[in-house]
């Protein structure tokens, strides 16, 4: 656990992967005798090049997020390093993962590309995306993002980047989540601002190429886009908040007709039959962990396991709460956890049987040659913004994480221990 007096990053990141709250509550407090003063750093970057609020952001635990705050976690560092994606906030992650939500990925379009003229369909897909995100299955991403967000600094920046990049649906997440913040600072109204000299920059621009012609006709309408989701969050936004808080248990069809009235109310009238309701499911899985990786030796540099369909590679075999069991299932069932943006950290990749059509589209592989259960690929192209993943030569090498496990079920053992006789 300490090395040269030192809690080193690898076992406080263990403690938030498998969301030991307590355990990692003593270490951060270091007042236990056996840690003899010493605590853990909740701003120390890790070997993969990011920071734990980095970590629990992904795991989307709102209770270690709150902890690692309470504890003077930083809010605005970003990830650095060739094992990550390079300039990540934890913020970044909270809402990169929360638009690999499966109800997202299967209703609404892979690049969010539109027609040149679309003017009616452009408005079904903002209201699209405003229905998806009310949904109850989204209240702990939404949470999650917005608990960053109150800590994040320049956070109307944020929103503008998202805009100018052209991500709408990431601009929708931060906005959603993040609005009580952004009203308070008069945010809404300096992104309004914007998006008019923006749009008004690129009318008066000249082209006698037909393509950029396009491509600027296209930033043109994507700003009225951004509008008018911006203007949509804007004036109901606090409506929406509280429909999103107050539903859980809510048949979906019910929560789409309190979102149209809400819409309604507002001056907006968004037209019938913008989701199916009938392609809304989870994935099909069960929440209990699966088994130890196989232990076969490859000459690959990167491994891709294909789990049986029931089977997870959760790291834990025990829920201790049905906080922690809710929050576990609604990870399994909705966040596809083998595409996220810190995923390229893992030397091993795990996908279960029906996402095995998502392994081609990682970044890091070029093509994978299926065996049995297993699936090995070489990487290709470098990781965005940053470069290439080192990863190990074996599997082999891979089971040595299981050595860590260990390593943390010994640490969380005596920490327990002091728990209970304090």
């Amino acid at each position: 656990m300490a090395r040269n007096y030192i809690i080193i990053p690898e076992v406080l990141n263990q403690m938030i992967v498998e969301d030991a709250l307590n355990c990692a509550k003593v270490v951060l407090e270091g007042k236990a005798p056996v840690l003899e003063g010493f605590r853990a750093n909740p701003n120390c970057m890790n070997q993969y090049g990011y920071f734990p609020l980095h970590e629990a952001a992904e795991r989307f635990s709102v209770d270690m997020i709150k902890l690692l705050l309470h504890h003077g976690a930083l809010t605005n560092l970003r990830t650095a390093g060739d094992l990550v994606i390079e300039g990540l906030l934890p913020l970044h992650v909270a809402v990169e993962d929360t638009c690999l939500h499966k109800y997202l990925q299967d209703n609404l379009l892979p690049n969010q590309e539109h027609p040149n003229h679309p003017t009616k369909e452009d408005a079904n897909f903002v209201y699209k995306i405003i229905y998806l995100l009310c949904l109850p299955e989204m209240k702990i991403f939404l949470n999650t993002t917005r608990l960053l967000s109150e800590h994040t600094n320049n956070l109307v920046e944020e929103v503008w980047n998202y805009i100018k990049d052209g991500k709408l649906l990431q601009t929708a997440v931060l906005l959603l989540a993040a609005q009580a913040h952004i009203r308070v600072i008069d945010g809404f109204s300096t992104i309004i601002t914007r998006i008019a000299e923006e749009s008004t920059t690129i009318k008066f621009e000249i082209s006698q190429d037909e393509k950029e012609k396009l491509d600027l006709e296209a930033k043109c309408q994507h700003l009225l886009s951004a509008l008018l989701l911006v203007q949509i969050i804007n004036k109901a936004g606090n409506a929406l908040d509280l429909c999103i808080q107050r539903r859980k248990e809510v048949p979906q069809t019910k929560v789409l007709e309190r979102v149209s009235q809400i819409l309604n109310g507002c001056g907006f009238f968004p037209t019938g039959g913008v989701i199916r309701i009938g392609s809304l499911c989870p994935y099909e899985w069960s929440p209990l962990p699966g088994d130890e990786l196989p232990k076969e030796d490859g000459g690959c540099r990167c491994v891709c396991i294909l789990l049986p369909r029931g089977e997870t590679p959760h790291l834990c075999r025990a829920y201790k709460s049905a906080r922690r069991f809710e929050r576990e299932c609604t990870w399994n069932n909705f966040f596809p956890y083998w595409r996220s943006v810190l995923a390229y950290r893992y030397p091993c990749k795990f996908f279960p049987a029906h996402a095995q059509d998502d392994v081609s589209c990682l970044p890091n592989f070029d093509h994978i040659h299926n065996s049995g259960s297993k699936s090995f690929g070489k990487p290709s192209s470098p990781v965005p913004k940053g470069k290439p993943c080192s990863l190990p030569s074996t599997i082999s090498q891979v089971t040595s994480m299981h050595q860590s496990r260990r390593l943390f079920g010994t640490v969380a053992l005596t920490i327990l221990k002091v728990l209970k006789n304090a």
